[in-house]
């Protein structure tokens, strides 16, 4: 092989492109970017329910979470008397394990009393009669 340092200033071959064809200064190789993942049901309903509106409490307007005006809508109704609302409270609920199926300690005995018989006739069984506990 002959040497041609002199002759030729830059010679094209493996590992040396054109200059024309070089990556220019300033200018991205990757100009649209990575390309955006496709977001879940989950993740989806997750933003919609945190985005904040405004709603009247008590006759002021407050602005809460979209996920805090459906439960303070779903409670009011309930607390009306709307069936399906407090069975759709109750299944949001979690789970009771039996070490912890004791009412708490903050309600009142006629308030547990409601609380018993809304469960039992969610849930279809027939009422207890006093003192057969």
């Amino acid at each position: 092989m002959s040497q041609q340092t002199n002759s030729r200033a830059y010679e094209v071959g493996r590992g040396r492109p054109p200059k024309h064809s070089r990556f220019q200064k300033g200018r991205s190789g990757n100009p649209t970017g990575r390309p955006k993942a496709s977001r879940d049901l989950q993740t989806e309903l997750k933003e919609e329910l945190s985005e904040l509106v405004t709603m009247n409490v008590r006759g002021r307007q407050i602005r809460v979470t979209k996920l805090r005006a459906l439960l303070k809508k779903t409670c009011a109704k309930a607390s009306e008397g709307d069936m399906r609302a407090m069975a759709l409270l109750l299944n949001w609920l979690p789970p009771v394990s039996s070490d912890q199926r004791s009412q708490p300690k903050d309600f009142a005995a006629e308030d547990n009393a409601i609380i018993d018989s809304a469960v039992r006739a969610l849930a279809g069984k027939p009422k207890r009669e006093a003192g057969h506990e």
